[in-house]
Parts: C-alpha cells; sequence; structure tokens
C-alpha cells in the first residue's frame, strides 16, 4: 500500500515539474513586442508602359505632334522609346505642367491644335512628285517655288534661305554605306556631323557653306533617290520641327495596286464607303419622294397595294443602280492609284 502511494506521489510531482517547464515564465504588466510589417504595394505604370498601351496610329499622331512643337526628335515610327517620354516631359515642362511623361486629355488636346495650327502655317501637304513618284511632305507655303526636270524636283523660298530638292540618278551595284560616303564629299566643302546607315537607307547632316543641310536617301535595284534640305541658320527653330516631319514622311519608292500601303488601302476603302454611301442615299431619297408623289395622285381604293409594290419595284432598282455607280467609283479610284 505505501509502495503504491510513493508512486502515486511521484508521477504527480514529475507532471507538475513537466507543465513548469513548458509554460513560459510571465512577468507583470509586461506588453507583447510589436513586430514592424512593411506594406507591399502594387507595381506603378511606367509612362513606357502607358504609351505601348495605346493604339499604334495613336502613337504615331503623338510622335508626329511632339515634333511639329519642337520637342522631339526622332523618328516618327510609332515605337516608344526614351527619347519619346523624355519629350513628352519636356512638353509638360514648358506648359508649367507636372512632369510626368504622361499626357492627360487637356494636354494632348491641346497639343494637336499647337502641332495643326503649325501644319497650316506653313502649308503642310503630302504630294507626288510628276517625274519619279516620290511621295514626301512639303511646307507648300514656306517653299512656293517650284522647279523639276527629269532628274527630280526643287521647292524653295523666293529668296532661297530654304531648299528642298529631291535628286534621282543610276547607280551599278549601289549600298547604303558606298551612297553614304559619296554624299560626304559632295559637294565640296560639305561638313557632316551626324551619320546613320542602315541596310535600306541613310541620313547625313551638317553644314554645307554657311547653310545646314540635312540629308535622307535610300535605293532600289540600281535607282537611288535622294532627299537634300538646305536652310539658313537663322530659320533653324522654324525649319527643324519640319525637317523631322519631311524624313518620316519620305517614301521614294511608293507601291500601287495590290502591293499598296496600309493608309492607301484605308483611303481606298474609305472612298468606297463614301460613293456607296451618297448613291446610295441619293436613291433612296429618290424612292421616298416618289412614294409620296405617287400616293398624294393615286385613288383612295387602290392606294395601299398600289404604293407597296411601286416601292418594292423602286427598292429593286435602287439597290442595282448604287452598286452599278460604286463599281464606276471603284474604277475611277484604282486609275487614281489611291
Amino acid at each position: 500500500m505505501r509502495s503504491m502511494l510513493a508512486a502515486t506521489l511521484v508521477l504527480l510531482v514529475c507532471a507538475v515539474s513537466a507543465r513548469a517547464q513548458m509554460t513560459p515564465p510571465t512577468t507583470a504588466g509586461a506588453k507583447p513586442k510589436a513586430v514592424a510589417t512593411v506594406p507591399i504595394r502594387p507595381a506603378l505604370q511606367t509612362p513606357a508602359d502607358t504609351a505601348n498601351a495605346m493604339a499604334q496610329a495613336e502613337r504615331l499622331a503623338l510622335q508626329s505632334d511632339l515634333a511639329w512643337v519642337g520637342e522631339y526628335n526622332g523618328a516618327i515610327s510609332g515605337e516608344v522609346s526614351e527619347r519619346m517620354v523624355a519629350a513628352i516631359k519636356e512638353y509638360q515642362k514648358a506648359k508649367g505642367g507636372k512632369q510626368t511623361g504622361v499626357l492627360n486629355p487637356q494636354e494632348r488636346s491641346v497639343l494637336a491644335e499647337t502641332a495643326r495650327r503649325r501644319q497650316e502655317n506653313v502649308g503642310w501637304k503630302i504630294v507626288t512628285d510628276a517625274t519619279t513618284g516620290t511621295r514626301l511632305g512639303i511646307p507648300t507655303k514656306l517653299v512656293p517655288q517650284q522647279t523639276s526636270d527629269a532628274n527630280g524636283a526643287e521647292w524653295s523660298t523666293p529668296t532661297g534661305t530654304v531648299q528642298i530638292v529631291l535628286t534621282r540618278r543610276k547607280e551599278a551595284g549601289p549600298t547604303t554605306a558606298k551612297l553614304a560616303e559619296q554624299e560626304k564629299k559632295e559637294p565640296p566643302g560639305r561638313a557632316v556631323d551626324y551619320t546613320v546607315v542602315k541596310p535600306d537607307f541613310f541620313v547625313l547632316s551638317g553644314l554645307q557653306g554657311l547653310k545646314k543641310f540635312y540629308l535622307r536617301g535610300t535605293f532600289k535595284g540600281d535607282e537611288v533617290r535622294i532627299l537634300t534640305i538646305l536652310y539658313d541658320q537663322a530659320t533653324e527653330n522654324t525649319v527643324e520641327p519640319i525637317v523631322i516631319a519631311m524624313s518620316s514622311a519620305f517614301n521614294p519608292f511608293p507601291t500601287r495596286g495590290r502591293g499598296q500601303g496600309p493608309r492607301s488601302r484605308l483611303a481606298a476603302h474609305l472612298w468606297r464607303a463614301r460613293i456607296e454611301a451618297a448613291c446610295l442615299g441619293r436613291r433612296r431619297g429618290q424612292i421616298r419622294r416618289r412614294h409620296h408623289r405617287d400616293r398624294r395622285s393615286a385613288k383612295p381604293g387602290r392606294r395601299r397595294g398600289g404604293h407597296e409594290r411601286q416601292g418594292i419595284g423602286d427598292a429593286g432598282r435602287g439597290w442595282r443602280r448604287p452598286r452599278a455607280l460604286a463599281a464606276a467609283g471603284r474604277g475611277l479610284l484604282r486609275r487614281r492609284g489611291t
């Protein structure tokens, strides 16, 4: 009996001791230590991300407008770059706004309107040279005088302060590198301070005598076509935005017909839609007027059935005629090369 009591007492002592070891000591009035946490913020969208989310056409328009206000001097290609974002910030700085790199709707509207006014002031137009077929942008009010011959064309101001020269020539086995080296030496005295040579085009700029010059050239087969812009240094602020626009608009070998570019195809589709809509709207107006005229002159007993039959017959003829006119309009568009 005594041995059983002793064993029970030993077990109780061991259990109490183990529980005391598992329970940490507490101090009266002590507070748990606060754990510092750092909130995880979502990644902010960069100006480049915002620009990439735009449609290609909107990026092209944005780069063009920035070039026309003198803030962007890169290629108008629709590609997002650090230069494009920096140009947006410079424009915002010039307008006294916050330099975010992203234009709000009001800033974008003001930029577009400013660029539009500057284009109108210089008479900006995309023209096709009748001799070479080259398409290029010309500030027609700035350079109203034009001459042309079998080798190209030239536009200039009355005093010669600005000259735009389009030339073409034949050359065996041309490459952009070889052409660039030739143009650096001709005419004598040309000092080049900027050169870009790509497989399909080359660009040179610098001084030619007392004038600044910009040159862009390319070739197709054995034919070389070069656009050269010469301007007095005093006109630099006015002409340089135009130079960027002209460089991007320069299309020395435009394609036609089935190989025409996206912009030409879009223009053709718009013309077709306008022709068909105009023809259909005119024919519907004729049907409606005839319907009202016949309704006034018809007898009461035959008014409803007779006019319904007349309307159906007119409608059938009305759909055939706009289609024929639209086909003629499409033929006109093909002859115009749009």
